[in-house]
């Protein structure tokens, strides 16, 4: 049994995560801005609201043992809103990574840490398949302040010695995901009885992992010796429009989905992963994407409508 902590715990991911390495014998503690509730207690054996500082993680270590995995997943999880307030975003982002890190270097050098990044650091540059060794310009300042996280890490890893492995997810999605693509579709559908219509072409592509296999993916990743950069992806390129359409079919009624042609600034034609490192490290996804956006659509129509 590993003793694993897990920083911004609860939000979609964090949940998910606690859960499964819960169910695989794990003792999982949580930290993170949020108040409890009741979802998040029965996911961890202690559940800690607080700062991700040094004081934080000293009141964390009183209710468990020095932690053998750290995921840090606390920071910003919003392109949006890093646009609209990008000093927060990097507090949420670079700031607690520093925290963290330096905690770890000082009271918990033996402790693997997983850190969640994005795909958001490749920037609009790229059209086929994405490698770690790509190097893009990000837009956005989330995607500046992730890859302002990932060169901490390294910096760390260079200085210290730590242990520091990257998944740079690529998009996530599943039951209980309430932002981004299909949870906003599913809500226009919700209201809108006849036509929805959709910003950009609808020809953008990406690379969607569900939420069942992002977390398999973190721990696997755990468990890896040695420091390690992968892509968090599966390979596997879908339009925006074949998406649109996979929710319309699942939800059962025929819609018109429209696209506005009107892309905002920095959003990428293509982000997909070139998944052959993960392969080689023995992962394999197991969530076909039209059952995936089937069970979003029935956990939606579940519990929202």
């Amino acid at each position: 049994m590993s003793v694993v902590w897990i920083t911004g715990g609860h939000g979609f991911i964090g949940k998910e995560l606690a859960k499964h390495c819960r169910n695989n014998g794990d003792d999982v503690y949580g930290i993170g801005h949020k108040e409890s509730a009741l979802a998040v207690e029965m996911a961890y054996a202690y559940w800690l609201t607080s700062d991700i500082d040094e004081t934080g993680l000293e009141r964390l270590k009183t209710q468990s043992s020095s932690p053998d995995v750290i995921y840090h997943l606390a920071g910003g999880s919003s392109v949006g809103a890093s646009i609209v307030d990008p000093r927060h975003d990097f507090e949420r982002t670079v700031t607690t990574t520093s925290q963290l890190l330096d905690w770890v270097r000082i009271f918990s050098p033996q402790t693997k840490v997983v850190c969640a990044s994005s795909a958001a650091i490749y920037g609009a540059s790229f059209s086929g398949l994405i490698t770690e060794k790509n190097f893009g310009v990000p837009y956005s300042p989330y995607g500046f302040h992730k890859a302002m996280q990932e060169s901490l890490c390294q910096s760390y890893i260079e200085a210290y010695d730590l242990k520091i492995s990257i998944v740079r997810l690529f998009s996530v999605y599943g039951p209980g995901l309430q932002k981004q693509l299909v949870w906003d579709l599913c809500n226009k559908l919700k209201v809108n009885r006849g036509g929805v219509s959709l910003q950009g072409s609808g020809r953008e592509l990406r690379d969607w992992i569900h939420i069942t296999d992002a977390v398999r993916l973190l721990r696997h990743v755990a468990s890896i010796k040695g420091n390690v950069v992968l892509n968090g992806g599966t390979g596997i390129a879908t339009s925006i429009a074949e998406i649109a359409m996979m929710i319309s079919n699942a939800w059962g009624q025929n819609h018109e989905i429209g696209f506005t042609g009107l892309a905002r600034k920095g959003d990428p034609i293509a982000l997909i992963a070139e998944p052959s490192r993960l392969k080689q490290m023995g992962f394999e996804h197991e969530i076909d994407l039209n059952k995936g956006i089937n069970d979003v659509v029935s956990w939606f129509q579940e519990t929202q409508l």
